[in-house]
Order: C-alpha cells, then structure tokens, then sequence
C-alpha cells in the first residue's frame, strides 16, 4: 500500500508539475488559469501529491513496525500547511 500511495503521488507532482509547464509555454495562456489533467479537478495538484508522498512515507514507516506518534507529525504538518496558509 505504502508503495503505490507513494508511487502514485509522485507521478501526480510530476504529472500537474508538467501540464503547467506546457501550459504556461503555450501562446497566450500566461493570463488564464491552467484547467488541463489534474489541474482541472484541483486547484494545486502538485501540492496534493507532495502532502500525499509524505503521507506515504508515513505509511512506510508504519509497514516497517514503527508506530511512534512522532511519525506523523512531517505528514500532518504538510497536510496543515497547505490547508492553513
């Protein structure tokens, strides 16, 4: 579980960080709003798969036996961040 979670974020990030990329290189799009792949069914998905490879990273370390609370907090902090600020 731990592995796709991760897997997966990653080729969100990936994937929303370059449909931006093309969108802000095709002509005359510097002024609208990029609504293509996963920037059409959230507003920051780059920033969903980032809070969601760090959830991953939690889970793995919950696959390897660690249940610490301390775990969670890198996860809850970005997941804070990017709601709160």
């Amino acid at each position: 579980v731990a592995l796709v979670w991760t897997l997966g974020a990653l080729a969100l990030e990936a994937s929303a960080d370059e449909t931006l990329k093309r969108h802000r290189a095709a002509k005359g799009s510097r002024q609208k709003t990029c609504v293509e792949g996963a920037w059409a069914w959230s507003r920051h998905p780059n920033y969903l798969g980032e809070c969601c490879f760090w959830t991953g990273l939690w889970l793995f370390g919950l696959a390897a036996g660690e249940t610490s609370p301390w775990l969670a907090v890198g996860p809850a902090l970005m997941w804070a961040f990017f709601r709160f600020a």
